[in-house]
């Protein structure tokens, strides 16, 4: 639980840096702490979905993506775990951090989509990074 307070409010750190440092705006840190975690609703979601998704499928890896089709999930093959990080959840969610930013931030939304969906791809590569390395 505490871990999850302290994700909030780093979250909100890297929103706060993106929006401050590379879109200029004047935005207020505990803006961007509740934009993170309002957003983080989309995340509870996901995780009911996926419980539903094991349930249904006996298969632990299943997400609402790609890795739902791949039978039986092989968590040695590199494209697996590739295709395992994409969930209609996380894009949904990443969406809506996107749209925040850009109007907190009063940039495009392309400008914020950009920054936002490659802050994820770094930070999914890097969590898959011992996965991939096997």
């Amino acid at each position: 639980m505490v871990i999850t307070v302290l994700w909030l409010f780093f979250g909100g750190l890297i929103f706060w840096i993106a929006g401050r440092f590379i879109f200029k705006a004047d935005l207020d840190y505990m803006k961007a702490v509740e934009a993170v975690a309002l957003s983080s609703v989309i995340g509870v979601l996901d995780s009911i979905v996926k419980m539903l998704l094991v349930l249904l499928t006996d298969d632990l890896a299943v997400s609402l993506g790609p890795a739902l089709f791949l039978r039986p999930f092989d968590p040695t093959n590199k494209l697996h775990v590739l295709l395992s990080a994409i969930s209609l959840m996380t894009f949904w969610h990443i969406t809506v951090l996107a749209i925040a930013l850009s109007r907190l931030a009063r940039t495009s939304l392309g400008k914020a989509i950009g920054v936002v969906y490659a802050a994820w791809a770094f930070l999914a590569l890097l969590s898959m990074l011992p996965a991939l390395l096997r």
